[in-house]
C-alpha cells in the first residue's frame, strides 16, 4: 500500500462502551498488537500478506488532546535543561 492508503480510522458512538480501530498503517498495527487492552478482531490480507487490522478497545483508552504532546524547546532552553540534569546527577552521586 502507498503511504496515502495507510490510514487509521477510530470509530465510537455514545451508545457503546467500545471503540473500533481500523488501521492499514504498519507502525500502528505493531503498536496496537503489543497492547493487551486492544483486542484484534480482524486481519485483512492481500496475496497472503496482512495489509490492515481491526481492533476493539474500551472508549476510555481513546484520548483527545487539546495541546501537542511534545514541547518545542529553543536551543537555549534545551541547554539549560541539560545543565540542570547534569547538576542533579552530580548531586545524587555525592550522596552517601
Amino acid at each position: 500500500m502507498t503511504r496515502e492508503e495507510q490510514e487509521t480510522i477510530i470509530r465510537f458512538d455514545r451508545a457503546e462502551d467500545e471503540a473500533t480501530i481500523y488501521t492499514a498503517d504498519p507502525s500502528i498495527m505493531r503498536r496496537l498488537k503489543g497492547l493487551s487492552s486492544y483486542k484484534l478482531e480482524r486481519e485483512d490480507r492481500q496475496a497472503g500478506k496482512v495489509v490492515a487490522m481491526t481492533f476493539r478497545a474500551g472508549k476510555e483508552l481513546i484520548l483527545l488532546r487539546s495541546k501537542p504532546l511534545r514541547i518545542k524547546l529553543t536551543d537555549e532552553e534545551r541547554a539549560r535543561r541539560a545543565e540542570r540534569i547534569r547538576q542533579n546527577a552530580n548531586s545524587e552521586q555525592s550522596l552517601p
